[in-house]
């Protein structure tokens, strides 16, 4: 992509960019977008299944992407699920995530 000669971008463009990449740097928080990006809907008991941390460990993890606007909640009774957003940020780790890049 070509900037134009006169314009500046945005610094908070950058700065949200490099947020996401440093959350994400955690290979943990990798597998765990992995899994939302291949389950629907997963609890914490379902996303802690196939991993080597603790619960309390992946839900610190899915707060952190709650925060950026990656994932999204939904409550039904008393079970927490989650799921990726449709927001530039969780495109762009799904973009990462992507087998077929490059």
């Amino acid at each position: 992509m070509k900037i134009p000669f006169n314009t500046k971008p945005a610094g908070d463009f950058y700065e949200e960019r490099a947020s996401v990449l440093r959350c994400i740097g955690d290979p943990n928080c990798l597998k765990i977008l992995d899994v939302l990006a291949k389950e629907e809907n997963p609890c914490v008991s379902d996303i802690t299944k196939n991993m080597d941390i603790s619960m309390s460990a992946v839900s610190h993890q899915l707060n952190k992407l709650k925060a950026m606007g990656i994932v999204e909640t939904k409550k039904t009774g008393q079970t927490v699920c989650y799921t990726m957003t449709k927001s530039k940020n969780a495109e762009l780790v799904r973009m990462l995530l992507s087998k077929n890049v490059g």
